[in-house]
């Protein structure tokens, strides 16, 4: 009874050994999401190429299959990017060919030797999520057994365009009511439309990440705290559109910040990209404000000042204003009084009644504001 127990055993490991990996490409297993997420989950892919058959393709400019010997794996990329370490210990590392999902292709992604020094071959943007591909590992001149760390991480959830987060409650950075934002452009691929004038996503393998915003106010203004100065393209004709209303690099000196002044319509939905050139996936920190325009930003919201008209006589209160984020005046244009403004003025509005016929204002502050007085 014994003698039969140990038979069946034995029979069952040779069985899933020969499951983990195949000769035959037509037949390769699919490796599982944790074999391709080593990094994080920390299982590795192994095997032996003992036994395998050279191939009937060769993959030139790397190793010739024909010749040498190899076992096949498939996989579904589930990022752009690819990383295997090689944690053999041989003194001769495998081979590691990646192809499309087609066993009569010789055409390769990439294919070389897992680097005798650090062991890592990369793939930076080699792949397309939801791909299926092929991965083929041999030895030169021998056969062997294998034990390699493969990461295909995802790329982040706000990748495209159409997936952008809501940063609704990230505008008001800088007048200190609402928090940074904070981001990567970390395992992102290069985004596929083209700015013209600005950058070019498509060509110069530019990675960003996407949000999406409703105006709350006309200006924009935009700081980066990180010091790493990612660019940020703003469109606001959704994700088809390839045009830009504003296109810079941030800078990392905080009192020259971008400001896009008077550049936003209020209650529109603008979508902004953040991410960097060169292929580099860094993280970032922005300080963004979108103020909202003060109540007497127009003429026909104009306070009521009537209890402040006493103030050089004691008897009322210094009138304390804002103008930030205000919107350029049509009605007040630069003549004999106001010098021209390349923006336009802004400014808020008041009204009062006069008591009297002398009318005397003086500024109590450091900035001596200009005041026109309608009648």
């Amino acid at each position: 009874m014994k003698r039969v127990l140990l038979a069946f055993v034995t029979l069952v490991l040779l069985t899933v050994w020969c499951a983990a990996q195949s000769d035959d490409c037509a037949s390769a297993p699919m490796l599982t999401l944790a074999e391709i997420n080593c990094a994080v989950t920390s299982q590795n892919v192994t095997g032996t190429t003992v036994g395998s058959t050279p191939e009937t393709v060769n993959f030139l400019g790397c190793i010739n299959a024909t010749v040498e010997s190899g076992v096949w794996y498939r996989f579904t990329a589930q990022g752009a990017d690819l990383e295997i370490i090689d944690n053999s210990g041989h003194p001769q590392a495998p081979y590691v060919a990646i192809l499309p999902d087609d066993c009569t292709s010789a055409t390769y992604l990439i294919c070389q030797q897992l680097d005798i020094l650090d062991m890592t071959a990369e793939g930076d943007d080699l792949l397309t999520t939801g791909t299926t591909y092929l991965m083929w590992i041999g030895f030169l001149g021998s056969t062997n057994t294998y034990n390699i760390c493969i990461t295909n991480p995802p790329a982040p959830s706000n990748d495209e365009c159409i997936n952008a987060i809501n940063i609704d409650g990230n505008l008001e950075c800088i007048t200190g009511t609402s928090s940074t934002l904070v981001g990567t452009t970390e395992f992102a691929a290069p985004d596929g439309t083209d700015y013209p004038g600005c950058l070019n996503p498509g060509t110069n393998s530019w990675e960003g990440v996407w949000y999406e915003f409703t105006a709350q106010g006309y200006d924009l203004v935009i700081q980066d705290i990180q010091g790493n100065s990612p660019y940020v393209v703003l469109l606001d004709a959704g994700c088809t559109g390839g045009t830009f209303i504003y296109c810079g690099q941030t800078p990392v000196d905080l009192t020259t910040a971008p400001d896009a002044d008077n550049l936003l319509t209020i209650g529109q939905q603008y979508y902004m990209w953040v991410g960097f050139d060169g292929g580099n996936e860094e993280l970032f920190e922005l300080c963004i404000d979108n103020p909202v325009p003060p109540i007497n930003d127009e003429c026909v919201n104009a306070t009521d000042i009537q209890a402040n008209i006493h103030c050089v006589l004691g008897d009322g209160e210094v009138i304390q204003g804002d103008i930030y984020g205000a919107f350029p005046d049509d009605q007040v244009v630069a003549g004999a009084c106001l010098p021209a403004a390349a923006n336009g003025w802004e400014g808020i509005w008041y009204t009062f009644t006069l008591e009297g016929h002398d009318l005397l204002i003086e500024s109590q502050g450091n900035e001596d504001p200009y005041v026109i007085i309608y009648d």
